[in-house]
């Protein structure tokens, strides 16, 4: 297993907005019936 490092440059926050949802739902998408956790 590796370690990922974290960035230096992170935003001082985080808000979904329309896009950020769609392109989360997209990804979502690519995975199993059943394995898919959506709020």
């Amino acid at each position: 297993m590796s370690i990922k490092k974290i960035s230096k440059d992170q935003p001082d926050n985080f808000e979904f907005n329309k896009k950020n949802l769609e392109e989360a739902n997209n990804i979502i998408k690519n995975y199993p019936d059943g394995k898919q956790q959506r709020q």
